[in-house]
């Protein structure tokens, strides 16, 4: 996979296919792998790039605002101007935000599993709800397997959790705070593009109901359940998911 020095940020991404750009934000301790469906099912008629969430690394600034600007400037130096941006639970957050603060570089969202405001859960809570498996802390050696052999690409949650971020403990707590810390419902009336809004009946009650806040607080949304998926249907059910994407994207945008 490829890396991009960012303003000395090391991003580890995926870029593939050509057309409207679309961007997927992984959310808690996900990681560009898990966008792999999206990149096989939707690279003919899109661009399509995932990325790896920035960790930590001892900064004291690790916060909302900080994701929001490493997306821009991602943006930026791919040199792409203006991006359907996706994102999955904190992803969505990322992209919600990222529309407010750069209203001319998203043409429309994509929110998966998401809300404008989490509840104030306990972190086993929040790791059970939006992760498919235990999120282990592992080993140098390991972290090199992974880097030179890949993820399990079978089907199903297994693929998922062997593809997680190989997150360190700091930044997984300090991803949990912005969960908790983060309430963007005052700006969901300044959201100017199309939104997509996905959720599924196995998504958690608040999510379920911070979808529905999303469809009534952004002026021009559409609000789809996916009956019957898990809550990673965007793997498990990727078909759907996709053909939701392209058939959403080509009623709102005619022409980019």
């Amino acid at each position: 996979m490829p890396v991009i020095n960012v303003d000395g940020l090391r991003v580890s991404y995926t870029d593939t296919g050509s057309g409207m750009p679309i961007v997927f934000v992984p959310g808690l301790a996900g990681s560009k792998d898990w966008f792999d469906y999206q990149a096989l099912g939707l690279a003919d008629h899109y661009r399509i790039i995932s990325y790896d969430l920035r960790q930590t690394r001892g900064q004291n600034a690790y916060n909302l605002d900080v994701l929001v600007d490493d997306l821009a400037r991602l943006l930026s130096r791919l040199r792409i101007f203006a991006a359907v941006v996706a994102g999955h639970g904190l992803g969505g957050l990322i992209a919600l935000k990222f529309a407010a603060v750069h209203p001319e570089c998203s043409p429309a969202l994509v929110l998966c599993s998401t809300t404008p405001s989490f509840p104030h859960s306990s972190d086993d809570e929040f790791i059970s709800h939006m992760l498919p498996g235990e999120i282990k802390f592992e080993s140098a050696i390991i972290r090199w397997w992974k880097k030179w052999f890949g993820c399990n690409n079978a089907n199903g949650r297994n693929a998922l959790t062997n593809c997680l971020t190989n997150i360190d403990h700091a930044t997984l707590t300090r991803r949990l705070d912005i969960l908790r810390s983060s309430d963007l419902t005052p700006l969901l009336g300044d959201i100017e593009v199309p939104t997509l809004v996905v959720a599924s009946t196995d998504d958690v009650p608040y999510v379920l109901a911070g979808s529905q806040i999303l469809e009534e607080g952004i002026p021009d949304t559409n609000l789809e359940i996916i009956e019957g998926a898990d809550r990673f249907y965007f793997h498990t059910r990727h078909d759907l998911f996709n053909a939701l994407i392209a058939d959403y994207l080509s009623e709102k945008i005619a022409q980019f």
